[in-house]
């Protein structure tokens, strides 16, 4: 089935904000089996737009649109369909009353100009808003032989919507396997591939992030049981080097946490609190998370963890010897079964010929005791070895809790 999204908005393409809802779509279709082909971004005009829904209309058996559903003076998206579909645009009466009880179950007033959000080309269908209050719609276009499904571009009422329209496709053949791979540049990943024969009905992806490099294979022959065996031949050549197959290593140390019934606190400087946010990203992680401390000023390393003046003054705050007090001193201070500390130099500045910009620092503290370890990602911007650091730390922690096991 080939399916592409046009995502509306002068926002995004002036990059003020990031189009985070072809992901959403990309994501819910996987699920059922189908590919996101393409993904066009426009600005609010109707030209622009016009010519995206002809051209991409043209190749594709569903166009996803979002965006430009409100009742702004740029948002066009309701009209422009409606012409490109040769058709006006009616008020759709139940629209209108979801549109009402919501108000009334927010304490919100029902005014004459909310009716726009209920607005949809005469020949379509509504999609229910399921959490805001602009209406989406799907029609179908005779002379392209297209489905278009219109909808939001808030990604809160996009998502549900998103997934109640995908739901009703049908389900295709498209298998995938993703293995996550830490610690390794893209080319020595890709030279043990080189040992392993991927068969002429399987693709291979590999997209290296800041973090883990990530492999994916996908087979359309519903062959399920021959892309495991594959995904297990893979993955046997990175060894220690393997997050995990369709999991992230957020996701591994928070089964490990809880399956052990361990807590975890972590205590950080350069990584700015980016390891905190990743692991609360797990839905439940307040079972085992307990806190995270972002330690930046020596003064609060001595208050909040109770690493040593003279440990400080005598190796400085970028040192393995301080957060090794930190991941202790934080341990300590929660009660924490594993905690977690980084210390480093992220940049562009303060870099010295012992410790460079890039280097960074890290402990990892448990009941046998602590861990240290260190890295340096030269030449790389401030926010890639905040990202780089992050994930190196929740690789280090989970070896940490396996070899504990």
């Amino acid at each position: 089935m080939q399916i592409a999204m046009l995502a509306v908005g002068d926002e995004l393409v002036d990059g003020r904000f990031v189009d985070t809802n072809s992901q959403t779509l990309a994501r819910s279709l996987a699920r059922i089996g189908h590919t996101l082909r393409e993904i066009r971004v426009v600005r609010d005009e109707p030209g622009a737009m016009r010519l995206a829904l002809d051209d991409l209309g043209a190749r594709h058996e569903h166009l996803f649109v979002s965006g430009g559903l409100g009742i702004t003076r740029d948002d066009l998206t309701r009209a422009v369909v409606a012409d490109w579909l040769g058709e006006g645009l009616v008020e759709d009466s139940i629209g209108v009353e979801a549109i009402k009880t919501k108000l009334e179950e927010r304490g919100g007033r029902f005014t004459e100009e909310l009716r726009g959000h209920a607005l949809r080309p005469g020949s379509s269908t509504g999609i229910p808003n399921f959490t805001g209050l602009a209406l989406g719609f799907s029609a179908h276009h005779a002379v392209l032989a297209v489905t278009v499904h219109v909808l939001p571009g808030v990604p809160h009422e996009l998502v549900p919507m998103c997934d109640w329209v995908v739901g009703r496709l049908q389900t295709g053949m498209r298998r995938q396997r993703l293995l996550r791979v830490q610690d390794l540049t893209e080319r020595d990943v890709e030279q043990r591939l080189r040992t392993v024969t991927i068969p002429a009905e399987v693709t291979l992806g590999l997209v290296a992030l800041s973090g883990p490099i990530e492999l994916s294979l996908t087979r359309y022959d519903g062959d399920e049981a021959g892309l495991d065996a594959l995904a297990e031949e893979v993955s046997a050549l990175f060894e220690a080097h393997l997050v995990g197959v369709d999991t992230t290593l957020e996701r591994r140390i928070a089964q490990q946490l809880t399956q052990r019934g361990e807590t975890l606190a972590t205590a950080e400087s350069c990584t700015g609190g980016l390891l905190a946010s990743l692991i609360t990203d797990v839905p439940g992680s307040s079972v085992f998370f307990l806190e995270g401390v972002v330690s930046y000023a020596n003064a609060s390393k001595i208050a909040r963890l109770g690493v040593a003046a003279e440990t400080l003054e005598r190796f400085g705050a970028v040192s393995p010897q301080t957060v090794g007090e930190m991941a202790q001193g934080v341990r300590l201070a929660l009660g924490a079964d594993w905690s977690v500390a980084t210390s480093g130099i992220a940049g562009p500045t303060g870099g010295t010929a012992s410790k460079p910009v890039g280097r960074v620092y890290f402990a990892v503290a448990g009941p046998s005791g602590t861990t240290h370890d260190e890295r340096t990602w030269a030449g790389r911007t401030r926010e890639v070895v905040k990202r780089h650091a992050a994930a190196h730390a929740l690789l280090l922690l989970s070896r940490a809790i396996a070899a504990a096991e």
